[in-house]
């Protein structure tokens, strides 16, 4: 049986469409037949009376050019909460925000993780994570994150943060440091290879079967995005993300964060 809070959840969801949907001036027809669905059936999860599928989910997300963070419904300043658990958990180069303590659940570091890349919508954070995921590697559950990731059709971000992570840590292992930031490093380095190779050999599609997915930046112009996709990183590339962020971005947190120093 299903509980209120998913429930309301669904609801909110199916109305932020129908919001999104009347902006555009489609008709519920017009939404239906783009997503594979009857119109009649379309109407029932407007209406609350059903939910969409991860697959139509992306499809949402990529017809009217919003992050999934537009479908969540938010409690306080969320940037300002996701800053101070980046802060906390590894990202020390991040001015703490007085006054805003993060919840119960970005306590967790996979957690944290999942919500900076559902929202995908503040560039330092995307970054931040760098620092993150370097700390929190010996236990960090990466193949739980893609399993979640994948249920939101958004597993491709998550594999864009660790080659771009992965290539942040290998620059820095170029440098002049000490044993134990070199262990640190070393220890990350084998974790995201370790989780790379397990993408490869288990995601169910290719890469190129993977919708563009606009990252860092939201409600841009056609001819900006066409610009950030002509000058996107081959990582990024790789991935179908559209993102302004390169490798050295991550590169920088990792060093502002002293994690490779």
């Amino acid at each position: 049986m299903e509980n209120n809070k998913t429930s309301k959840s669904r609801k909110y969801i199916s109305d932020k469409v129908a919001e999104l949907r009347k902006e555009r001036r489609l008709t519920q027809s017009e939404l239906a037949k783009r997503l594979g669905l009857s119109q009649g059936r379309y109407s029932e999860i407007e209406n609350g009376k059903g939910s969409f599928t991860a697959e139509q989910f992306l499809e949402i997300l990529r017809i009217f050019n919003v992050p999934a963070s537009a479908f969540v419904q938010k409690k306080g300043d969320v940037v300002d909460e996701l800053q101070n658990a980046l802060l906390r958990l590894g990202a020390t180069h991040l001015a703490p925000n007085e006054g805003v303590f993060p919840s119960e659940d970005l306590e967790k570091v996979d957690q944290l993780i999942r919500e900076v890349l559902v929202s995908g919508d503040v560039p330092r954070h995307l970054a931040a994570l760098a620092p993150v995921v370097v700390r929190s590697s010996k236990w960090l559950g990466w193949t739980r994150l893609w399993v979640h990731l994948s249920n939101v059709g958004l597993e491709a971000r998550l594999g864009w943060l660790a080659e771009n992570t992965l290539a942040a840590v290998q620059e820095s292992l170029k440098g002049d440091l000490s044993r134990q930031e070199t262990l640190a490093l070393r220890s990350a380095e084998r974790s995201l290879t370790d989780f790379l190779s397990w993408v490869e050999s288990h995601r169910h599609r290719t890469l190129d079967s993977y919708y563009e997915d606009l990252i860092g930046s939201r409600n841009l112009s056609e001819q900006t995005k066409a610009n950030i996709r002509k000058h996107s990183s081959e990582i990024s590339k790789r991935w179908h993300i559209i993102s302004n962020l390169q490798p050295t971005d991550f590169l920088e947190a990792l060093k502002a964060a002293d994690v490779a120093r």
